[in-house]
């Protein structure tokens, strides 16, 4: 072979290697070009989600925020059904047949009720155990019983008048929806639903909610009730929960009657705990909102804490003096010296007494000394005792969860006066 052939076929192994390289060089340009214009798509769609959920949160802020009407309104008792034992539900329409305000997936109704034999109104909240809809509110609502061991206390006042007394067409004096406790349809991140008892409504809210606005939001729901005899609408969840994946429902029994076949209609033999929850949860990252009786509470929220979860993504609700234990910004209240008791004066229904320190609450105090005071949750959570401070001060008990309170103005329920004060009740 002649010298110049060698040397033209070692030129042509160059080239033809220079042009391998080139092409390796394009192709590794074009694909890191193509992987940094997905990043950027990525990136562009997650800043748009973030702008369109803040978008909505504000909205559902919004409409939360703004209800369709200032104080009570007239409302017929549309339809009454009973739901399991001891529980009836009951649907509300405008009186004035105008539209009704939406509201957020775990909010409340006040109702206020003129009960034969009571000289005043009664004022009581429920949750409402629906999302919502445009032409009716529904509460469901179980009858009060006296506790096992103090059989001889009376039944519910309010729950027993609902059961006993009222009736299809029945007019009854409504607020608008309110109160704190509620999920946010516009989040994505996964929510865990506990419902101890009748404190199930709020949530049958929330999964409606979530189900209705084709959400693929993963949802777990655990219902805590004696035995078959108490859940409501559980054929309903378990339809819901076969139709859709992302909805899982766990119902458990801490005394299920002999005819009550685990596996076949109930999930769990016992109560709802962090042991429970992390048989069914990968992990502890998801909103938790939780409504039952005050130990169910109090101990899923110091169980929650204790596995880690942050105080943030732990919400509850209760109705009534027993609740699950708030931080404390003071010590208890103690009984003062005579000499030392403190003057509160109620205006308007000029009535007065010495505080001395045995009363939990300025509204308790007013209703034991004759003054005219309303009361909702007695929680710090409905607003209904919501009072003017015409002179004087007053500290809360604990951190209230009503956010609308008016200047100058404080929750009676869970405030004790700091000296001599005038309330204008």
């Amino acid at each position: 072979m002649s010298t110049a052939l060698i040397m033209f076929g070692g030129l042509g192994a160059v080239f033809v290697g220079s042009a391998g390289l080139q092409l390796i060089h394009a192709i590794y340009e074009s694909v890191r070009r193509s992987r940094f214009n997905r990043q950027a798509e990525q990136m562009s769609l997650a800043l748009l989600a973030q702008r369109i959920e803040a978008a909505t949160a504000a909205r559902a802020r919004r409409e939360s925020a703004a209800p369709a009407w200032n104080g009570f309104r007239k409302f017929v008792v549309d339809q009454k059904e009973y739901e399991a034992e001891n529980i009836y539900s009951f649907y509300f329409t405008a009186h004035d047949r105008k539209p009704l305000a939406n509201f957020m997936p775990g909010q409340f109704l006040t109702l206020q009720l003129k009960i034969p034999g009571i000289e005043k109104p009664v004022v009581r909240c429920y949750s409402l155990s629906d999302c919502s809809r445009p032409d009716y509110y529904r509460i469901s609502v179980k009858r009060c019983l006296p506790p096992p061991r103090e059989k001889k206390a009376p039944p519910g006042v309010v729950s027993s008048y609902l059961h006993d007394f009222v009736e299809k067409g029945d007019i009854i004096d409504i607020k608008a929806p309110s109160g704190q406790f509620y999920l946010e349809t516009h989040k994505q991140k996964p929510a865990v639903l506990i419902g101890g008892g009748i404190g199930v409504t709020p949530m049958l809210s929330m999964a409606n909610a979530v189900i209705e606005s084709d959400s693929t939001r993963e949802i777990w729901m655990f219902y805590g009730v004696r035995n078959l005899r108490e859940p409501i609408h559980n054929g309903y969840l378990r339809e819901l929960s076969h139709k859709h994946d992302h909805f899982n429902y766990v119902v458990c029994c801490s005394n299920p009657d002999p005819d009550d076949l685990q596996g076949r209609d109930f999930d769990h033999h016992g109560r709802i705990g962090t042991d429970l929850l992390k048989q069914y949860l990968k992990t502890n990252n998801y909103d938790f909102f939780i409504c039952g009786p005050p130990p169910l509470m109090s101990a899923l929220t110091q169980a929650l804490a204790a596995w880690g979860v942050p105080k943030s993504d732990i919400r509850t609700e209760a109705f009534g003096p027993a609740s699950v234990p708030k931080p404390k910004k003071k010590e208890a209240t103690k009984a003062v010296a005579p000499e030392n008791a403190i003057k509160v004066e109620f205006s308007r229904s000029k009535k007065s007494a010495n505080w001395d320190g045995t009363s939990n609450n300025l509204l308790d105090f007013g209703e034991d000394n004759g003054a005219i005071m309303q009361g909702g949750c007695r929680v710090g959570n409905c607003g209904t005792c919501e009072v003017a401070v015409l002179s004087g001060e007053v500290e809360y008990n604990c951190d209230p969860e009503y956010s609308d309170l008016g200047e100058g103005c404080c929750l009676a329920c869970i405030s004790t006066p700091k000296g001599k004060v005038v309330l204008d009740a």
